[in-house]
C-alpha cells in the first residue's frame, strides 16, 4: 500500500513557485496520516507494506516532513512503514547512475510551471502530484512486490475486506478486456455516500464548471446502474485506485498534468491499451480537512481543471501522434471527463476565468496564475497542451527504461529494504 502525505511550512505560510496541492499539513501540525495508519490496522498488516511518500510545497520544508512523518509512523510499529524522504529519492538517484535515461530537452509541467528534464528528473519527485504518484508505482516496483494499492493520507479505511476487494479481480476479463487497473469509490461520509453534495442551484447551471459536481454524480449513477461489482469506468479517484505490477511498469503519469492526474492516468492507460474498472464495492472513507492551505483554493482548481482539460482533449485527438494503442474519444469518457474534453470546452472555460478575473485582485490573480484575459488562459493551455503532446511519447519511454533499470538494480533494492528494515527484518522509521 503506497500513502503520498503532503506538507507545508509552519503555519501554512504559502510563497510564490509553491507547489500548489489541495490541503498540504503544516509541519507543526498532526495532520491525517496517523488517523490513516491507526484504520489500517484493522486489515492484515502482514499481508502489505506501507510506503509512505513525504511530498512538499518547498524544499526547504524537506527535513522537517521527513521528521515529523517518522515521527507519525512509529506510533504503528505493528506495520512495516517504509518512508520515502527527500534522502532516500537521491540516493535512489545516484544509484540509477548517468545512464538512466535523463535528457535535455524541457517540458512545461510543473504546478510552478518551470520545465524539467525529460528523462527520469522530469518523472519522479518529492513536489507537483504526477511525480509523486509516480514515486508510488516506482518503489513498489524497485521492491518487487505487487499489486500496488494507491491510497492517500486523509482517507480512513473502514472495510476488513479492503485489500481482498482492491486485489481479488486484477488480471481476470471482463466485459472483454483484462482488469490492468481498479479504483473504488470515496465514502464522503460514514453514513457510506459515495455521491458529491451538489451546490444548491448548479444541477441546472448553464456551464459546464458550475455543474461539475452534478457531471461527476452522473457518472457515478451511469456505473451504478450497470449490471455486476467490477465495471469498465471512464473515471477513478486517486486515493483509491489499484495498479497491477504490468501496469505500473508500462504507464506513467504525466508531468504535464498539474491537477487530475488519477483521471488522466486512466486515459492514459486507456491509451496504451489498459483498461481501468470500478470495483462498487471497494469503497474508503474520504475525510479531508475543511478549507484549504492557500486563499481562493475553489479559484485555483477551476484555473488547474482549465489547464488540464486543454491538454488532455489535445492528447486524445494527437493519439496516433503520440504512440498510442488504441484511440480513445471524449465520447468513451462521457459525461464525466467526456464533457470537458469537447469543443466547446473553450467557451465555458473563457466564462468562468472571466468571472474568477472580475472577482480577484491583482496579488490574488498573480497567485492564482491568472493572465489578464481569459483568452490570454487559453492560448498559454493551449501552448501547454502543445508541448505536452510533443514530450508524451519520450515521457512514457523514458518511464519504461527508468522502470527497467531500477528493476535491474540489486543496489537500489537493497537500498529500500536497508531503509525499511534497517537489516533487522523489523521496520525503521
Amino acid at each position: 500500500m503506497v500513502v503520498p502525505t503532503y506538507w507545508t511550512r509552519a503555519g501554512g505560510d504559502v510563497r510564490p513557485g509553491d507547489a500548489v496541492y489541495d490541503h498540504p499539513t503544516p509541519v507543526d501540525e498532526a495532520g491525517t496520516l496517523g488517523r490513516l495508519l491507526e484504520s489500517l490496522t484493522l486489515l492484515d498488516t502482514g499481508r502489505f507494506y506501507v510506503v509512505v511518500i513525504v511530498a512538499v510545497t518547498d524544499p526547504a520544508v524537506a527535513a522537517a516532513a521527513a521528521a515529523r512523518v517518522r515521527s507519525i509512523a512509529r506510533t504503528a510499529p505493528e506495520m512495516r512503514v517504509l518512508v520515502v524522504d527527500q534522502d532516500l529519492v537521491d540516493r535512489i538517484e545516484r544509484a540509477l547512475g548517468p545512464g538512466d535515461g535523463r535528457g535535455e530537452a524541457k517540458v512545461q509541467g510543473s504546478n510552478s510551471g518551470e520545465g524539467h528534464d525529460a528523462g527520469a528528473r522530469a518523472l519522479i519527485g518529492l513536489s507537483d502530484y504526477s511525480r509523486v504518484r509516480n514515486l508510488q508505482l516506482l518503489v513498489p516496483l524497485a521492491l518487487g512486490v505487487g499489486p500496488i494499492v494507491a491510497i492517500d493520507d486523509d482517507e480512513v479505511v473502514t472495510d476488513p475486506s479492503f485489500l481482498d476487494l482492491a486485489t481479488a479481480d486484477l488480471g481476470d476479463r471482463v466485459s472483454g478486456h483484462n482488469v490492468a487497473g481498479l479504483g473504488g469509490y470515496y465514502l464522503q461520509n460514514r453514513e457510506g455516500q459515495i455521491l458529491l453534495d451538489v451546490p444548491s442551484g448548479s444541477e441546472s447551471a448553464a456551464n459546464i464548471f458550475d455543474r461539475k459536481a452534478a457531471i461527476m454524480n452522473a457518472g457515478t449513477q451511469k456505473l451504478q446502474a450497470l449490471a455486476g461489482a467490477i465495471v469498465p469506468t471512464p473515471f477513478c479517484f486517486g486515493g483509491n485506485m489499484v495498479f497491477t505490477a504490468e501496469l505500473a511498469a508500462t504507464v506513467c503519469f504525466d508531468p504535464a498534468i498539474t491537477r487530475g492526474e488519477d483521471i488522466d492516468y486512466l486515459v492514459n492507460a486507456r491509451l496504451a491499451g489498459h483498461w481501468f474498472f470500478m470495483n462498487k464495492d471497494l469503497t474508503i472513507l474520504h475525510l479531508p480537512p475543511s478549507g484549504g492551505s492557500y486563499q481562493d483554493v475553489a479559484y485555483h482548481k477551476v484555473v488547474q481543471d482549465v489547464l488540464r482539460f486543454v491538454y488532455e482533449r489535445e492528447k486524445l485527438q494527437a493519439w496516433s501522434e503520440i504512440g498510442a494503442v488504441e484511440p480513445v474519444t471524449a465520447e468513451d469518457l462521457d459525461p464525466y471527463p467526456g464533457l470537458f474534453l469537447k469543443s466547446d470546452l473553450d467557451g465555458y472555460a473563457e466564462e468562468v476565468i472571466q468571472r474568477i478575473i472580475d472577482r480577484t485582485s491583482a496579488d490574488q490573480r498573480v497567485t492564482l496564475g491568472l493572465p489578464n484575459t481569459p483568452r490570454e488562459l487559453i492560448r498559454q493551455a493551449e501552448a501547454r497542451a502543445g508541448a505536452g503532446v510533443e514530450s508524451y511519447r519520450q515521457h512514457q519511454e523514458a518511464w519504461a527504461a527508468l522502470v527497467g533499470n531500477v528493476k535491474r538494480s540489486g543496489e537500489i533494492r537493497s537500498i529500500l529494504e536497508e531503509a525499511m528494515f534497517g537489516g533487522t527484518g523489523r521496520a525503521v522509521v
